[in-house]
């Protein structure tokens, strides 16, 4: 699954982004204060919105007057087209998801919340939940609340019904099951998306903290800053050796000197890493080994993963890294996008991790009067051209040929 469109409608910077044909790698470039970060960001807000409500996601950074838009007074609008694994004919090839928030007597709430569904079997249809006006209820879930939904399936008449939910803040996250086929999509639909925006991974790794040795335990998946990194190391190693073995393969490929990658115990039984290098008998730890190491290791551990995340987001992965590494870094990440069917998502300020993509890859972001807008380079015939004679981007964005969107 990856996303194929996205609609922002006053949220952060973005008073109204439209991204259409994102490509599996997407690369976006801009300086400090265009919206690289806000975009990563939108991802994070949707996960909190999941695991407590829009009310908590919206007070982490805040307030409601913080996350939109300034000097706006329009409600805040998601929009995402997310195309699908398709296994049959009958299942979804894609759905639109929406998500519309206002204020109520100054507190955050849903005002619309919708998905729509595109298969070849069913009409492109609506699955929409509208909070509905407590003088209007007639039923209640004990709190008063619930969400409004209606249906449309080829050759059926309109279907309406009410969803019971706990408040007016909390995303559809339960879905009622029914044994119609033709209804049993949209319910599945709904429980994929939300499987899908859980499991986007976000990654800022910090080398500061993936250093450090770790409290006994398992994880599966490296954190977003990295600090569990002695624990993913020891799961993969332990239950994953296969994969394991790529990941020291392909560190050993882009630091030569690396030989092998271990973890130990320590005297207070916290597990911590330790790197085998070439000509030295006794492996180090992980505080002895370089910065851009640790920070490609976790890469690969990320990129390495049995169970990959449908969407990875990463904010400035040349921090550390010596920028020969950088376009092999790239390359991995659209490999990595290739072989799972998902998607990459990186912001960056760096012209040779630019250097290894191509433009329909690339977008970059401009301020002006405040809020930002989004321009594509494989849409600049001008750099296209230059592209195709051979110049690399990275050249190009260095060399001003990107309008507005300098290097820092």
């Amino acid at each position: 699954m990856r996303i194929t469109e996205l609609r922002l409608r006053n949220f952060g910077v973005f008073a109204d982004l439209t991204l259409t044909d994102l490509p599996p790698f997407a690369v976006f470039i801009g300086p400090n204060g265009t919206g690289k970060s806000t975009l990563i960001d939108l991802f994070a807000f949707i996960q909190d919105a999941l695991r407590e409500n829009v009310r908590a996601a919206i007070d982490r950074r805040g307030g409601f007057d913080e996350v939109r838009t300034r000097d706006r007074t329009g409600h805040i609008e998601i929009e995402m087209v997310v195309s699908t694994d398709r296994r049959r004919a009958e299942e979804p090839a894609a759905f639109t998801y929406g998500l519309k928030l206002g204020l109520d007597s100054g507190i955050p709430v849903i005002k619309q919340e919708f998905l729509r569904i595109q298969s070849s079997t069913v009409q492109p249809n609506l699955f929409d939940f509208a909070p509905s006006h407590p003088e209007e209820e007639t039923a209640s879930d004990g709190e008063g609340n619930s969400l409004d939904f209606e249906l449309e399936v080829r050759d059926h008449e309109w279907k309406r019904g009410r969803l019971l939910l706990g408040s007016p803040m909390a995303l559809a996250r339960t879905f009622r099951r029914t044994r119609a086929q033709h209804d049993f999509m949209y319910y599945q639909a709904a429980s994929d998306l939300y499987e899908f925006l859980s499991n986007v991974h976000l990654s800022d790794i910090q080398v500061s903290k993936a250093r450090q040795a770790a409290a006994a335990g398992r994880d599966e998946h490296v954190s977003i800053h990295g600090d569990n990194l002695p624990l993913v190391s020891k799961y993969l190693h332990d239950e994953h050796p296969e994969e394991f073995a790529q990941a020291v393969n392909a560190l050993g490929k882009r630091i030569p000197e690396i030989t092998d990658v271990s973890v130990e115990y320590t005297i207070d039984r916290r597990v911590a890493l330790q790197f085998s290098n070439a000509g030295v008998s006794a492996p180090f730890s992980a505080a002895s080994v370089s910065d851009g190491t640790l920070k490609m290791w976790a890469y690969l551990l990320m990129l390495h993963d049995p169970k990959p995340h449908p969407l990875m987001c990463i904010e400035e992965p040349e921090n550390q890294l010596y920028h020969s590494l950088l376009g092999l870094l790239a390359e991995e990440l659209w490999g990595y996008a290739e072989r799972s069917g998902g998607q990459v998502i990186v912001t960056t300020h760096s012209t040779d991790l630019l250097d290894a993509v191509r433009p329909n890859e690339v977008f970059w972001l401009v301020k002006e009067n405040g809020v930002a807008r989004v321009r594509r380079a494989s849409e600049e015939a001008d750099l296209v051209e230059e592209y195709e004679y051979g110049n690399k981007l990275g050249w190009m964005w260095k060399s001003r040929a990107f309008d507005g969107a300098y290097p820092d």
